[in-house]
């Protein structure tokens, strides 16, 4: 028999079908959603009030979708703030860095605008439009049993409800997780968050106007948003752990201590720290991905599923996803709408469906928002030099911000599915799972691009990228035996002699080879493979160039050491020597480049030039970018906007020097351009090789089918074989020509 305690509170309706633990953000919305799809749901929550403490949030397109399905929109558009745009600007220099528009331009592109709001105001709209009696205050739960049948859940006070449905929205620290999940405590981040508020009238006064603001620093960062219709502004500062005592919502810290770990940043932040007067302080916090968070009739929801660090403004977001996906899922495995009574496989089928649905999107998100916090706090000089960079190349290439946003803003969760989630996972990889190739080497480099890089290496950035696609070379493209190789110092450039084996040192043919891997990975180790084949096709000997790396080292860098090499080349090599120039990806573009300055500044032509799935337009104005989105699992446009930007920082994306598909090819080496018919740069191939053509120089197109991008660095790739056969034929039919074409 029930307690009276909870008879009382529950009264003649009899059990929950819907059981919410925790009326935070999370449990509201969930029970907001299943309310609207008239389900009979409960919230309980240990706190004695229903408040939320601290201060503002952002809901991002994403979560508004849901919050406008729920007939919300205009209770938030009463109390909120949409800025026009978020400003990044270096916290030391002042210097602007980026700019990505929001307000109508986001509603536009979108589908909703970026709303920011206090956390008290969400609460008490989600709470104001549940039915009388949902929330009962002052009941922690403690545990559950589940069963076929039910789940009986058991609270501090000793008494016990009994439920169909539990979902666990009770925080980072939650006891559902506990007993669901793993039982290990949140991972402390060492960071904490300063959170205070300014008035409509200072804000002004110190110069920030109807926008969003971020300021990246060495180790802390502050970000700035309105709230309460533009009456305060929002100051949150995110510090090393060892700069202040205390880390809790419910103290005021001295504000003295956050002033002083500002001391050095640029006037105009340390004017807006000066002018806080109180704010809290706390721990920013996280925890692994779940492998699973459902059993059988219970699941979990927000943080109590997938705590994610601040950085992305998506805690609240991703809570509201949860339960409009949530919502969904319940109503497809629901029985007639007057029914509640779950069989145990609907109950599973159900909250499995929903976990599915949300769980590869929230794995990378953690891992994104992770890594965020390592990219805006950097601490090294050079690192910080390089992420400033970044932020400049992707204002010019993309304006709009949308590689930075819309893998989370395009979102929907009220219509998004499990097939369209899932197997597309929205950034997680660039290629759905379901897409294969009919032949099984194919499909094998198709596979080996698939896994190359893992949500943790897309999250990362440009490290995490770079780690990858060398694994991805040096386990999946190792080289044969009997390779010989040689380092040496080509001109101030390191550099690898790669022989086949039996070739002699003086052999006249030097393919001079220059790797793949977007300008911001790859290295001359891992395309050691490549370049021994390459060498073999033409009966001679490679030089693999290790030129800079971006955003370390941006354009003209690469572009340099490819041309200090081949001045290396010629200076050391005798009269007979021929040498020809070849690439991969980036490789293949730049040796484009290559040949257009050695060209330009007279240098003794090459042979020829063979590019392979050149990365020819880094506007990236091809058509394919964007037509084999999701079928391509080597690039996509947000991976190729990254690149482009992490190389130009700014610069001039149509500069020949850098995209080769815009150069005067008049005087220049006969070109071979070797592609995939359905790769995302096939464009950037044909387009190139038109290029040549109609700019007086010669070049050859072949595009083959059922193949990927790069494909000639699988081995068992079934056309690479016959790709650098007919590069062989292409190289011997100009090796005894002494001037270039045109």
């Amino acid at each position: 028999m029930r307690p009276p305690e909870v008879a009382d509170l529950y009264g003649a309706a009899g059990d929950a079908e819907v059981l919410v633990v925790g009326a935070g953000i999370g449990g509201l919305a969930c029970a907001v959603a299943l309310s609207r799809a008239g389900f009979d749901v409960r919230v309980t929550e240990q706190a004695e009030e229903l408040r939320e403490i601290g201060a503002g949030l952002q809901l991002a397109p994403n979560a508004v979708k849901a919050l406008c399905h729920w007939g919300l929109e205009e209770a938030v558009a009463a109390v909120s703030v949409v800025s026009q745009s978020v400003e990044y600007f270096d916290l030391d220099t002042g210097e602007h860095l980026f700019s990505s528009v929001l307000g109508l331009a986001a509603a536009a592109r979108y589908g909703a605008p970026v709303h920011q709001i206090h956390r008290a105001d969400l609460l008490g709209i989600l709470a104001d439009v549940l039915p009388a009696g949902t929330v009962t205050l002052g009941r922690r739960a403690t545990d559950f049993d589940v069963r076929d049948s039910g789940v009986t859940v058991r609270f501090a006070d000793g008494g016990t409800m009994q439920t169909q449905l539990l979902v666990g929205a009770d925080g980072l620290r939650s006891p559902i997780r506990q007993q669901l999940a793993r039982p290990e405590p949140p991972r402390y981040t060492g960071t904490v968050g300063w959170r205070g508020l300014l008035t409509r009238e200072r804000a002004e006064a110190l110069g920030f106007g109807h926008a969003c603001y971020c300021y990246l620093g060495r180790g802390r960062s502050i970000v700035l948003y309105w709230l309460r219709s533009g009456e305060v502004l929002n100051v949150i500062g995110f510090v090393p752990v060892d700069e202040i005592q205390r880390e809790s919502w419910t103290e005021s810290g001295d504000v003295d201590s956050f002033r002083r770990s500002f001391a050095t940043a640029h006037p105009r932040v340390r004017r807006l720290v000066g002018s806080v007067e109180s704010a809290f302080i706390t721990g920013v916090y996280d925890r692994e991905p779940l492998d699973v968070w459902t059993d059988r009739r219970v699941t979990l929801l927000g943080d109590a599923a997938h705590p994610v660090a601040p950085y992305l403004a998506q805690g609240a977001g991703q809570a509201i996803e949860d339960a409009a996906v949530l919502s969904a899922a319940l109503s497809a495995q629901r029985g007639p709408t007057d029914s509640r009574s779950w069989t145990g496989a609907a109950a599973s089928a159900a909250l499995t469906h929903y976990e599915r649905t949300r769980r590869p999107r929230t794995t990378k998100l953690q891992a994104v928002a992770r890594a965020t916090e390592s990219f805006w706090h950097e601490r090294d000089p050079e690192q910080i030099h390089a992420r400033n960079g970044r932020f400049r190349g992707i204002t010019r290439i993309d304006p709009l911000g949308e590689t930075v946003w819309s893998w989370l803003f395009d979102y929907n969760p009220v219509t998004q599915s499990y097939d369209t989630s899932a197997s597309r996972s929205a950034g997680i990889t660039s290629s759905r799972e379901y897409h294969r190739l009919a032949r099984a080497g194919s499909q094998q480099a198709m596979e080996a691009w698939r896994g190359a890089f893992t949500p943790g290496d897309y999250a990362a950035g440009w490290k995490g990228l770079r780690r990858a696609y060398e694994r991805m070379l040096t386990t999946v493209c190792s080289p044969a035996p009997g390779v010989c190789t040689e380092h040496v110092d080509a001109g101030g450039v390191p550099a690898l002699w790669v022989r086949p084996q039996g070739r002699h040192p003086a052999n006249p043919v030097v393919v001079l080879y220059l790797h793949g891997g977007g300008y911001i990975g790859g290295a001359a180790a891992a395309g050691i493979d490549l370049a021994a084949r390459l060498a073999d096709a033409v009966n001679g000997q490679a030089l693999a160039v290790d030129y800079r790396l971006a955003p370390e080292s941006p354009y003209p860098s690469a572009l340099d050491d490819a041309m200090c090499a081949l001045r290396w080349l010629v200076e050391r090599t005798e009269h007979e020597t021929k040498i020809i120039l070849a690439g991969d990806s980036a490789g293949g573009a730049l040796a484009a480049c290559a040949a257009l300055r050695a060209r330009d500044e007279e240098l003794p032509p090459v042979a020829g030039v063979y590019a392979m799935s050149p990365l020819a337009d880094l506007s990236l104005g091809s058509p394919s970018i964007d037509e084999r989105e999701g079928t391509d699992a080597a690039v996509s446009r947000d991976l190729l906007t990254d690149m482009s930007a992490c190389y130009l920082q700014g610069r001039d994306p149509q500069d020949p020097y850098a995209s080769p598909a815009f150069g005067e090819f008049r005087g220049t080496p006969p070109l071979l351009v070797h592609a995939a018919a359905n790769e995302g740069l096939v464009n950037d191939a044909t387009r190139l090789v038109e290029r040549v053509v109609a700019t007086g120089g010669n070049a050859t197109l072949r595009l083959y089918d059922d193949e990927v991008h790069a494909f000639q660095l699988f081995r068992f790739s079934p056309d690479a074989a016959e790709a650098l056969a007919e590069f062989g034929r292409f190289a011997h039919s100009w090796l005894n020509r002494t001037a270039p074409a045109g």
